[in-house]
């Protein structure tokens, strides 16, 4: 998709995301942050490192605390030529429901689909919303589901955990008294198979969305009669 620029940790887990770059971009080792030159990804420009300095790349933070009034113009700039239906996200589905791609959505698409699943689920007259997300934000059901969401619906919502941890949901769940949880269908399975789940105390959820992929009835059964989800959807 002719990326300019990469946000990453140096690494998550197995995955050491900045071992993989100087792999397929060794000139970043002699380059300036912002100034990469590489033949094998000629687009690519700026890598930005959450987490460390690294030869040829800018910290986040550094980056951050750079900001000037002039920056702020420019944003403010650009802000006036935006149209809602300039594309915003090239968003690679995973494949769950059908072929991998890269999908272009624009401002319009995220805005109006999380403006309508909070319409669908209610947050638009309940109070004090509190959503527990262990979807991965690198889809929508996370960034848009959730994130978007939260920005809408003035919704709280909770990060259980760094990468998905079924015992770390049941946990945010009780200590952020959460009123609603998303979840895949297996995700649920994993949550509903805690061999402490009775040790919990989940009274605070009403509702919740099970997405990505076709839901068993049984499971559904099971998180409104054991989690207390009564408005699944």
């Amino acid at each position: 998709v002719q990326c300019n620029a990469i946000v990453c940790p140096t690494q998550f887990k197995t995955q050491r995301y900045c071992d993989m770059l100087r792999e397929l971009c060794p000139e970043m080792e002699n380059a300036s942050p912002g100034q990469i030159k590489s033949s094998r990804l000629p687009d690519l420009h700026t890598v930005i490192v959450t987490d460390s300095h690294l030869p040829g790349s800018f910290n986040l933070k550094d980056l951050m605390q750079a900001g000037t009034n002039h920056h702020i113009q420019l944003l403010q700039a650009l802000q006036k030529k935006l149209v809602c239906d300039d594309p915003i996200n090239i968003q690679f589905t995973s494949g769950t429901t059908g072929k991998p791609k890269g999908a272009t959505l624009s401002h319009h698409n995220i805005v109006n689909n999380a403006h309508f699943v909070g319409m669908r689920i209610g947050f638009n007259w309940r109070k004090n919303v509190r959503i527990c997300l262990p979807v991965p934000l690198y889809h929508c059901f996370g960034s848009v589901g959730g994130g978007m969401i939260m920005a809408l619906y003035g919704a709280t919502v909770v990060f259980p955990s760094t990468g998905y941890d079924g015992r770390a949901n049941l946990s945010a769940i009780e200590k952020e008294k959460c009123n609603f949880v998303y979840g895949t269908p297996t995700m649920f399975i994993d949550m509903l198979g805690q061999p402490d789940l009775a040790q919990f105390d989940l009274s605070s959820i009403v509702g919740g969305i099970a997405a990505g992929s076709p839901c068993p009835p049984e499971v559904i059964r099971k998180v409104i009669d054991v989690m207390g989800a009564k408005e699944i959807l």
